[in-house]
């Protein structure tokens, strides 16, 4: 659903797997993940709001469920933060990205979200999903 990189070998990815959300991060202390148990391809709307607390913490928030909170080891370097300076990817990445390099983090079987996004708000700035449509992507969601 989401894919963000920086700096080798930082990167944020949140997607889905068999149905549940699935979020991998490095901030190049070494590569963690978590997976929610809930399935989320019921064909209902939901809710996913994830936000980086600090430095090493991230809570991801599903629905109205209690927030999972999500903690990047120290393994390396307590001292080492997300240096994130490549494009945010929502939705799918392009196919030249995947042939050119297999990016961090991504599985082997990797899909493009199939489904609808309605609202994109990054750093508490509302963005109008439309405006960077691929071509294999229709605007408007069907409810």
């Amino acid at each position: 659903m989401a894919y963000n990189e920086g700096t080798t070998p930082d990167f944020l990815l949140l997607e889905l797997v068999d149905g549940r959300l699935q979020m991998g991060v490095d901030d190049g202390s070494g590569n963690t993940t978590w997976t929610d148990g809930g399935r989320l391809d019921d064909a209902e709307w939901h809710l996913v709001e994830l936000r980086q607390k600090g430095q090493k913490r991230f809570v991801v928030s599903i629905d109205d469920r209690a927030p999972a909170m999500l903690d990047v080891p120290n393994y390396v370097d307590r001292r080492n933060v997300f240096d994130m300076f490549g494009p945010l990817f929502v939705g799918g990445l392009p196919s030249h990205l995947l042939r050119s390099h297999r990016p961090r983090g991504l599985r082997d079987d990797v899909s493009h979200f199939v489904g609808c996004l309605a609202t994109l708000t990054v750093n508490s700035v509302l963005y109008d999903p439309t405006d960077s449509l691929p071509t294999a992507a229709d605007p408007g969601c069907r409810s």
